[in-house]
């Protein structure tokens, strides 16, 4: 036995170390310490060899110093930590930890085993240390996992905190609906998104649905359900009202996340405010669509024009000729005859033309045929023999009354055109225009005696054509106002329009764009590129997109990108092209620098273009894990490296993101080219968009996650075990508290009447039934706790009494809220069943205080019916109400924990899970049918046991 005064004495016990033959082992202990730097204080770094193992010998003597006293292991936990705080910063890698400790303390172990026989010669406190030793070894190993869930917790924190800063700099929101407690969390970008405080950061899904536009919720529903069911992901575009009652456009995007059972437990996704996009592109569809309206109507009303003023100049023509004969007859011949007069009469009154004639300078009217009467709004009776503005006094004043008095005294030829003035037509003043001509008539003396007049009323056709004009001039000033350069050109190709905007940039005041100015500001290395791109969009129709530089008045070339499209009338044949031109000389440049930052980053990086399915630019760390050149690599060299049960699923994700254009991401392996491994990635894609809106670059990158997805196994499995006992326990819990609130209600109720109550009998009354429902309380504590151990020991049955036990439950809850318009109606044929009691029991309460909450107000009576029956094998039980009911879309759900069918539900949620979950345990279904405004029926099959 190793003496008492040895032990504590140093160097005496460093002689008898020595005297064992334990020096090698020593020496070897403290050289290993030395080599992992697993001091006890900088110090001690410092120390020669032979002190540094002396300082060794002291902290075991120490330890063994320690066993002797009541609490060893308490003496083994403070030496760990004396030596814990001392782990080398370095050490964050799991294995290392563990590998570390575990050698470090498996020396001392084995130290300490060879000095316990000379430590005590009792053998049973021998055993209780080297008890002590290996519970001090669990616990390192307790700690060990404690730091590294810890330091995982900080990188997920670290992670998180990022997201976030991405999020907010792409203002795109992210959001996740837990189906299991059926709450959606928001991301603080979704709070500012949809218009919410910070405290609103869960929701449940009605409350989510009611952020939504009315005309999309149903939407939605259907697409989140779809998700659910399918386990497909889903992206679509939907309405939200913000805060300001504004209704603004939101992209959604999301997926579904599994268990390790396969079974769908969240949905995640992210969401972006569309709202600028989908109101540019609207402008641009009314600004096309109005130019296109606008251009047809200009061409029809140029053909109408065209068509009108060739008939009326034919027929102006026509007239002015046969009048000139009839004159010169009339001058030759002196009108000598009535034949002749009635002639000319005719002939003006049947003219397709409004004809008059006033003569002597007070233009009396001597004839007006009914064409002109039209124009003035009177009769030829009313006219004819008086002079002109005598018949017509609104025309005094007015141009005509100075062009007559011109051309009766100067003899001249007048022709007017779209002249306008005012007449009144039917007590009415109007306002029109009119093509006329004054002819002077002049007799055999040369001497003017009247004026011949032929007009035509245009006044449709001159409103027609402003109109058309003030709208062709609304859009040019769009155009003209917009910050980008915009143009339009005819169907061959060449520029009929140029914005302020085109000036400004270029300072050339042309419309040749690719013609003679093309050479000049179209950098020679783009002319041709360019140039036959738009001859291609000519010649086909389809829509123009190129990018090239152009040169800037002062001299720098800087890149655009040109788009048109085509305009069409409703044959569809081509009528025009409007186009813009966007500078997007920085984001080039931008680009550029993209691309010697992803050459820098340790991950595979990769970019494609927007029409274009293949890669364009891998970075030299992809050419250094595949081992692929870039002729493999350029285009769909990525193919070939990927794992291949993880192929179709990546294309799924790229499709799918191109086409919504969303940022998109996967977890695939690519194959190492080093050993051939396959190892996890995640691999990310973002569109690059200009300052428009549109994708002008997609920029890719493959983060390795190998190390990463071995560790969240492993830790998911253990999370998964901690959720399994953490469920049990819960379950109990919520159980007890939901099925206590029935008997507590009736208590509450039975105090608010003693409280109103002033006879003090009849408060006697009172006070014994709450004692009674105390006691009653009580009971059912004892017995949840006895349904407790009957959960660890199996079903207890018994002969149950189920008249008697469905009126003791109806008789429990009589004192709930409305319980009195409730009409419960027994009809019980199966009076006895052997069963378990406890769980029967919670099964009928749970039940009929459903039905008593859920009651339709809106009947004047309301009505539950309980009736019993059996099979040949089963006991069927029956619960019907002809409550509000339960909506279809709940109707899957309403067994799980925390559920709640209705919005007018005070409860836990948790009532109709506890019963399934009781059902199972008693072999037994539940099943029901539902129905909005009618009613819910629920029925319990409970199989016939044998009580032997």
């Amino acid at each position: 036995m190793l003496n008492t005064n040895v032990m504590y004495n140093l160097p005496s016990f460093a002689s008898y170390v020595a005297s064992i033959h334990l020096a090698d082992i020593s020496t070897n202990f403290t050289k290993v310490l030395k080599e992992k730097q697993l001091y006890l204080s900088e110090t001690d770094k410092l120390l020669p060899e032979d002190i540094f193992n002396k300082r060794c010998l002291i902290n075991l003597q120490k330890l063994l110093k320690g066993l002797a006293t009541p609490k060893p292991s308490k003496a083994l936990e403070e030496y760990f930590y004396l030596w814990y705080p001392h782990l080398p910063d370095n050490c964050c890698n799991y294995l290392l930890i563990t590998d570390t400790i575990l050698s470090f303390f498996h020396i001392h172990q084995q130290l300490l085993l060879q000095y316990l026989p000379y430590y005590t010669s009792d053998v049973s406190q021998a055993v209780n240390i080297a008890g002590d030793i290996g519970k001090l070894f669990a616990n390192v190993e307790r700690k060990v996992l404690h730091t590294h869930l810890q330091q995982q917790q900080d990188v997920l924190v670290k992670s998180q905190h990022l997201l976030s800063e991405a999020q907010e700099i792409a203002q795109v929101g992210s959001w996740e609906w837990d189906l299991a407690s059926d709450q959606i969390l928001f991301s603080e970008q979704m709070l500012h998104i949809f218009g919410l405080k910070p405290d609103q950061s869960i929701l449940t899904p009605q409350l989510y649905l009611q952020l939504l536009h009315p005309g999309d919720v149903q939407k939605a529903f259907e697409i989140f359900h779809e998700c659910i069911n399918t386990g497909q992901s889903f992206a679509f575009e939907h309405r939200i009202i913000d805060a300001e009652k504004q209704s603004r456009w939101v992209l959604c995007k999301g997926k579904i996340i599994r268990n390790t059972k396969g079974h769908v437990e969240r949905l995640v996704g992210a969401s972006v405010d569309i709202s600028e996009q989908k109101q540019a592109q609207k402008q641009l569809l009314e600004t096309n669509q109005e130019l296109a309206h606008t251009a047809q109507l200009l061409r029809d009303l140029n053909n109408k024009l065209e068509q009108r003023v060739a008939e009326r100049s034919a027929e102006l023509l026509v007239a002015i000729e046969k009048i000139r004969q009839l004159l010169k007859r009339e001058q030759i011949a002196h009108l000598e005859t009535d034949l002749h007069r009635k002639q000319v009469e005719n002939l003006f009154m049947q003219a397709p033309v409004a004809l008059g004639i006033f003569n002597g300078p007070h233009h009396i009217i001597v004839l007006a045929n009914q064409a002109l009467c039209n124009i003035w709004g009177r009769s030829q009776d009313e006219v004819v023999g008086k002079p002109l503005f005598e018949a017509l006094p609104e025309l005094k004043g007015q141009v005509y009354e100075n062009l007559l008095e011109t051309v009766f005294t100067s003899g001249e030829l007048y022709v007017g055109n779209e002249v306008p003035g005012s007449i009144t037509r039917n007590g009415k003043r109007v306002d029109g225009f009119l093509n006329f001509v004054y002819q002077p008539v002049k007799n055999a003396e040369g001497e003017i005696t009247s004026i011949i007049t032929v007009a035509n009323e245009v006044t449709e056709q001159v409103i027609y054509r402003k109109k058309t004009e003030e709208s062709e001039s609304r859009v040019l000033r769009i155009l003209d106002s917009m910050p980008e350069i915009a143009w339009t050109a005819n169907t061959d190709g060449k520029n009929t329009f140029l914005n302020k905007k085109w000036f400004e940039f270029t300072g050339y005041y042309s419309t040749k764009l690719f013609h003679e100015l093309s050479p000049i500001i179209v950098h020679e290395a783009d002319t041709d590129r360019a140039k036959k791109l738009w001859e291609h969009s000519v010649a086909t129709g389809e829509a123009f997109q190129a990018e090239y530089r152009l040169k800037r008045r002062d001299g720098e070339y800087r890149w655009v990108l040109v788009r048109a499209l085509a305009l069409r009338n409703e044959a569809g044949a081509i009528t025009e092209w409007v186009g813009t031109a966007t500078d997007i000389h920085e984001q080039k440049q931008i680009q550029d620098f993209l691309y010697t930052v992803l050459e820098a980053i340790p991950h595979l990086a990769w970019t494609s273009l927007p029409n274009e399915s293949s890669v364009n630019y891998y970075n030299k760390r992809w050419y250094q894990y595949t081992a692929l050149t870039p002729e493999e690599s350029i285009g769909g060299g990525w193919k070939n490296i990927v794992h291949p049960d993880d192929f179709a699923l990546t294309v799924e994700r790229i499709t799918a993101g191109r086409k919504a254009g969303q940022p998109w991401e996967v977890e695939n392996r690519y194959r190492r080219a080093a050993d051939g491994m396959y190892r996890w990635h995640l691999s990310r894609a973002v569109p690059i968009k200009d300052a428009s809106g549109n994708i002008s670059l997609w920029v890719g990158t493959a983060t390795d996650i190998h190390d990463q997805k071995n560790t969240q196994y492993a830790l998911e499995h253990t999370l998964d075990e901690l959720n399994e006992k953490n469920f049990e326990l819960d379950q109990f819990v919520y159980k007890t508290s939901h099925d206590l609130r029935a008997p507590l209600s009736t208590i509450l109720g039975l105090v608010t009447i003693l409280k109103q109550e002033k006879e003090e009998c009849v408060k006697n009354q009172y006070i014994d039934l709450i004692e009674s429902r105390v006691n009653k309380l009580d009971k059912f504590i004892k017995s949840m706790l006895d349904y407790s151990r009957n959960t660890r020991t199996g079903v207890s049955c018994e002969q149950v009494d189920l008249e008697a036990l469905a009126k003791e439950c109806v008789h429990e809850l009589e004192y709930m809220k409305h319980f009195s318009r409730v009409q419960i109606i027994l009809d019980i044929r199966q009076k006895q069943l052997y069963t378990d009691l406890f769980r029967l029991k919670i099964i009928f309460s749970n039940l009929i205080s459903n039905a008593i909450k859920y009651q339709d107000f809106a009947k004047e009576q309301s009505r539950l019916t309980i009736e019993i029956s059996t099979s040949a094998q089963s006991c069927i039980i029956r619960f019907t109400d002809n409550g509000i009911g339960i909506e279809q879309a709940y109707q899957d759900r309403i067994f799980n924990m925390f559920f709640r069918a209705s919005e007018n539900s005070e409860g836990s949620g948790l009532g109709l899970y506890i019963i399934k979950q009781g059902l199972a345990a008693l072999n037994g279904t539940i099943s029901f049918s539902s129905e909005i405004g009618v009613g819910t029926e629920f029925v319990i099959t409970l199989p016939l046991v044998n009580p032997v």
